[in-house]
């Protein structure tokens, strides 16, 4: 439940004013009490001295009656509760006990011992030695009681308690009646002023919000509002200062409120052409990235049909070589052929002369003379080697294309299959000798039984490009190299590293050159796809993983990490690689 603001005040004041008069009360008693206890011990030395003084002189006469009546004399002071002389044996025949105590009366016998003697009540004694001509004569002992005082220090306290709670009081009454009429009120009528204008702004929140205006608001008079709840504008004081600052700060709020009229509604009309150049940007860059895709798939295209052109260079090279010379012996071959037949249609011109033969006629030529004459003796021992030459360098041509037939694996559909990449690094050299053989050595170091599940042509596509790549690497050094291929496998995976002796890779582009356009290359010789394809091959179709350790001047290695079963179907995605 909320308090009021005349509550807290007044249980604020009360408390202060509790406090305040305690604190008075107290610091009052404290003071009180000590000068009190003061007054009692100077009283009860002047007493004790008199006591002394007198008593000791009727002890030294041997006047013990008077000593008596003394001893009661003194207490008629009500700080005493008894008072009683002892005589020494030394000066006089026998102890002797003397004196008056409240609630005892008067005592005067012979005994050993004064603890008997004592008052039943005391709060305090003083023990004296009496002495008379430098000898001593007795002891005094005086017994205060201070129930007198304490009950005049709590009458004293009530008393200060009473008196000060009545000028508290009405010093509490004068100050309620000044916060009240001075602060508490018009302090509530600004309460109630502020929750009228909260309303109010809540009002024109919601009428804006709607797609109002200021103008057909209700939200304009405030100066009417301030009147009717009577703020006190014309008051001389700070209260005064508070409201006029405050009227001026509605005023202030009216003009603002105005202008942000006038501002709504050109930010209305900025948004909705806003609204359209967004739109319109949206759309150029809708279609700006719409190009860029068409841009990069024609780029992809261009490194694979740039890929298709070394490898098909490679192979036509390779297929040459047998070509030529299967070429050269057909030709050798029609020679010969033709030698025979005029060979063949010699024998059968002169058998046709006779009807017997015979090679010792002396009309016809003989048959050694024939077979010198169309060298049937070479013709005979030159053809099985002509032929032999001929089988062997066709095998060839179907060994490169068988090999570049599993490096494409038209076969298998671009669907994906299970095979050693031992296969797919021995197809790959094979298409690629061409490009390695005048820059660099091969060195191969391959496991056993290394299965992997995949799609076997970009598998190759990826070896071939890491080859070339670093036949390219190697030929920029001016020296000849080496290129190190080894596969190895554990559990799970399966490894191949393709290590080079090129030029490098520095450091500070080692991260770039998976990335698409990127190439280290000189311009012109490079697209910068050859890398990216492999890695989105490999990472991204294939679940794998390929990394790059180089050093300049010394040579590059990746490895490639595939594994040993399918970590995720992407046959869709391998079929739109296929259709691409």
């Amino acid at each position: 439940m909320k308090k009021s603001i005349s509550r807290n005040i007044t249980l604020t004041v009360c408390g202060l004013l509790v406090a305040l008069n305690l604190v008075v009360s107290f610091v009052t008693y404290i003071k009180n009490n000590k000068d009190e206890e003061l007054r009692f011990q100077q009283r009860a030395l002047y007493i004790t001295e008199i006591a002394s003084q007198s008593g000791s002189g009727l002890l030294w006469g041997f006047e013990y009656d008077k000593l008596a009546l003394f001893s009661e004399y003194l207490l008629d002071d009500p700080i005493l509760s008894g008072v009683l002389f002892t005589s020494s044996s030394e000066t006089h025949f026998g102890n002797r006990i003397i004196g008056f105590v409240k609630g005892k009366g008067s005592v005067n016998d012979e005994a050993d011992s004064i603890e008997p003697y004592y008052p039943e009540y005391y709060d305090d004694i003083k023990h004296i030695e009496l002495i008379r001509g430098g000898e001593t004569i007795g002891q005094l002992f005086v017994f205060f009681d201070k129930r007198s005082l304490h009950a005049h220090q709590t009458q004293r306290i009530w008393a200060d308690l009473i008196r000060g709670t009545l000028i508290f009081s009405v010093f509490f009454i004068a100050i309620y009646v000044v916060l009240q009429t001075q602060f508490v009120k018009p302090f509530k009528r600004s309460h109630e002023l502020a929750k009228a204008l909260t309303k109010k702004f809540n009002e024109f929140n919601l009428h804006i919000g709607k797609g109002g205006n200021l103008e057909s608001s209700s939200f304009n008079d405030f100066n009417a509002l301030i009147e009717g709840y009577s703020v006190q504008l014309n008051r001389q004081d700070e209260v005064g200062d508070f409201y006029r600052a405050f009227n001026a700060l509605v005023n202030a709020i009216t003009m603002i409120l105005s202008e942000l009229s006038q501002y709504s509604a050109q930010l209305n009309t900025l948004n909705e052409e806003l609204e359209q150049r967004v739109k319109d940007r949206t759309q150029e860059l809708e279609d700006t990235l719409n190009s860029l895709k068409n841009t990069q798939s024609r780029m992809v295209q261009q490194e694979k049909l740039a890929s298709i052109g070394q490898l098909a260079a490679g192979v036509a090279h390779e297929i040459n070589n047998p070509l030529g010379y299967i070429s050269s012996n057909i030709n050798r071959l029609e020679d010969y052929f033709n030698d025979i037949s005029e060979f063949i249609d010699a024998l059968e011109k002169q058998s046709t002369q006779t009807d017997g033969f015979s090679i010792e006629s002396d009309s016809r030529k003989t048959f050694s003379e024939l077979k010198a004459q169309f060298d049937y003796g070479f013709i005979k021992q030159d053809l099985p080697d002509l032929l032999k030459d001929c089988v062997e360098g066709s095998v060839r041509v179907q060994t490169i294309v068988q090999n570049l037939k599993s490096f494409s694996r038209m076969d298998d559909a671009g669907e994906n299959t299970e095979f050693d990449i031992n296969d797919a690094v021995n197809s790959t050299l094979k298409l690629v000798r061409n490009e390695l053989k005048y820059n660099c050595d091969v060195e191969i170091d391959l496991g056993d039984s290394l299965v992997v599940a995949g799609h076997y042509g970009q598998i190759n596509q990826v070896i071939s490009n890491l080859l070339v790549n670093a036949s390219h690497a190697i030929k920029e050094t001016g020296k000849h190299g080496s290129v190190v291929i080894k596969t190895w496998s554990d559990e799970c995976n399966v490894y191949l590293r393709v290590k080079d002796t090129g030029k490098g890779i520095p450091q500070s582009q080692i991260n770039k050159i998976f990335e698409a356009f990127f190439t280290t290359k000189d311009v012109g010789k490079g697209t910068g796809l050859g890398l990216n394809i492999s890695y989105d091959i490999i990472v991204n179709k294939h679940g794998g993983d390929i990394s790059v350790e180089s050093e300049v001047g010394k040579g590059t290695s990746f490895l490639i990490t595939l594994p040993r079963e399918r970590r995720r179907d992407d046959t869709d995605e391998v079929r739109r690689e296929r259709d691409i």
